[in-house]
Parts: structure tokens; sequence; C-alpha cells
């Protein structure tokens, strides 16, 4: 509940989804067909946090915050009233990942700044900075290499609407 209204319970998700489609290493994006599902569905929030699979099989680093910008493009071509929160990529427990992790995290900024400036409605969420900030995160918050455990997946559920709260009143 929201205000004493129910909030809706819809959303789609995707695991081991990349940016876009990438044959060469077998994944699939979410970029051919969010558009389509924007306007199906007709949200009037995403959080979106894309990328993590992009940087972990090493799928053209230097240009994937291009590939989130387009992403974000399509978007709002779908819905240009529609309000993005935006969650930079988790560590995981490999230090030359994260290296990689922080600079596309860097330029997500650049990015959400870009999309600010076009009048866009998008909020970047440090989810990087909430797992860091516990000095033994690799143990506590991550379940494998790459993805959160139960207790890290709790950190992102609350640093998810410590971002959203205020546009639900």
């Amino acid at each position: 509940m929201v205000d004493g209204v129910p909030f809706p319970q819809a959303f789609d998700a995707l695991l081991d989804a990349t940016i876009d489609d990438e044959p060469t290493y077998g994944t699939r994006g979410i970029s051919p067909f969010v558009a389509n599902d924007v306007r199906v569905y007709s949200p009037d929030i995403i959080t979106l946090m894309i990328g993590t699979n992009d940087i972990d099989k090493l799928i053209d680093v230097a240009s994937a915050f291009g590939r989130l910008s387009r992403l974000l493009d399509k978007i709002y071509a779908a819905s240009p009233n529609v309000l993005v929160i935006l969650a930079q990529l988790v560590p995981t427990r490999t230090d030359t990942t994260n290296v990689n992790i922080q600079l596309y995290n860097s330029d997500m900024r650049a990015v959400v700044s870009s999309k600010i400036r076009q009048g866009r409605h998008i909020v970047l969420v440090d989810m990087y900075g909430a797992f860091t900030v516990d000095a033994d995160y690799k143990t506590t918050l991550l379940g494998d290499d790459l993805y959160p455990n139960d207790a890290g997946y709790v950190r992102m559920g609350q640093t998810w609407y410590t971002a959203l709260a205020g546009y639900l009143r």
C-alpha cells in the first residue's frame, strides 16, 4: 500500500540479460524488446539495473555506457514521462571485474546527467556504495563471484526503496 492505495505488483525481469543481444557471447539483451514492453505495460516508474553481464563477459566494456544510453532513449521514446530509477552495479568478489564495474558506474553519471539535460526523469542509485560500505561485503552480501546472496538482495531492496520512496507519496 502507498498512501492507502494498493501498489501495482506487476514487474518484468530478466536474469542473465545483457544490454543488447550479443550472439557472439550467446546472450539475450533487453534492448530489442524494451520499447514494446514499456508501451504494453505503461509503467510510471522503471527500476533498472543493467550491465552486470556485459561487464562480467567483457562485452565491449568501453562502449557499454553508449549501449545503456541508447537503451534509455528507447525507453523514453516509448514513454517520455516515465521515471527511471537507474542503479549502478553492485561489486563482485573479483577485484579486476570491480575495476570495470567502477568505470561503468562512473560513466553512468554522465549518461544520467545527459538525460536530465534532455528533460528526462531519471535518478541514479549508488548500489555499489551501498555494498562497499561494509568492508566484508564479499562474504556477507555476495552469494557467488557475481550475484548477491539473500542479505545482499535485502540491501538492494532497502537501497531501491530509499531512492524510490519520495516518488511514491
